[in-house]
């Protein structure tokens, strides 16, 4: 690359001043410092042992190979302009802990949410409203399909395909199997022995004990080991709603659905939104922390 000049009159002036300032001969190093007097005595300076000090002669060779050093350093400058290069060495500073956020604790909901776990790549919820079993363990139906039927006896019009209807719906959010059986008439019984779900319509004076405190519906089951191996479901006819074949908030059927859910498994939940709460405020459908439940007790069948 070529060398470039710089000849302006600014460059030339400094030169000028530089050789006027700097060109005469600086005077000779005294060989000896001057006598201290007065005040504290100077503090000496530890030199590593063994090291012979320098005679005067060799710091006077070496003051003015310095002063020769500044002074081809200022000439240089003076003449291309550049500034000197000056390396530091980065001071090391003391590390700064990183922050690490911790969040807080989750304050606890009114309703205890479930905790989900993976099995085999199956979502299993410990649902905390369950029917347990002596030893703690929920109370669930056999692995194979459930059966089910109605008592058609004291049943309104159009309460078949409101069963089949309800079994379906269960079905679809939790994995169970449902097998309609015929239905069969007579007078209800507190256990006819039918080893699946039955459904009926039934009157106050028929079960005094059940429907005395203010009750439209019941539900449960039985056990035999650790296995429920049969259940019910009744809907009471003196209520207003039970001739409503449907599923809206006045029908039968998410009190049908209420009671189908203790058949199954479940038991009351303090969710207002949900088909469990005890009192039917015009919940008509499954929560989602429902759901979760029955594919629980599904996946956990006997």
């Amino acid at each position: 690359m070529a060398r470039i000049a710089l000849q302006d009159s600014k460059s030339t002036q400094n030169l000028d001043e530089f050789r006027s300032r700097y060109g005469t001969a600086r005077p000779p190093f005294p060989r000896r410092p001057p006598v201290i007097t007065g005040g504290p005595a100077p503090r000496p300076v530890s030199i590593h042992a063994g090291t012979p000090s320098a005679d005067p002669g060799a710091r006077q060779v070496v003051g003015a190979v310095a002063a020769i050093l500044v002074l081809l350093t200022l000439a240089g400058h003076a003449v291309f302009g550049g500034s000197a290069s000056v390396l530091t060495t980065p001071i090391a500073r003391a590390a700064t802990p990183s922050t690490v956020e911790r969040p807080n604790p989750a304050v606890p909901s009114p309703v205890p949410e479930p905790s989900i776990v993976s099995r085999t790549s199956t979502e299993v919820v410990d649902f905390p409203w369950l029917t347990t079993l002596s030893g703690g363990r929920p109370a669930t139906w056999s692995c194979g399909p459930i059966g089910y039927r109605l008592v058609s006896t004291g049943a309104p019009a159009g309460a078949d395909q409101l069963v089949s209807e309800a079994f379906a719906r269960i079905a679809a959010v939790s994995g169970y199997q449902f097998r309609r059986d015929t239905p069969v008439a007579g007078p209800p019984v507190a256990d006819d022995g039918y080893p699946g779900i039955e459904v009926s319509w039934v009157s106050a004076r028929d079960f005094p004990g059940v429907f005395s405190n203010g009750a439209i519906g019941v539900g449960g089951a039985r056990s035999s080991d650790s296995t429920l191996i049969s259940g019910y479901a009744r809907i009471l006819r003196e209520w207003s709603g039970s001739g409503g074949m449907d599923f809206s908030a006045r029908g039968a059927g998410p009190v049908l659905l209420h009671e189908l859910g203790h058949a199954l498994g479940l038991s009351h939940t303090d969710d207002r939104a949900a088909i469990m709460y005890p009192t039917d405020v015009g919940a008509t459908t499954w929560s989602p922390k429902e759901q979760a439940a029955l594919r629980y007790l599904r996946q956990s069948c006997s």
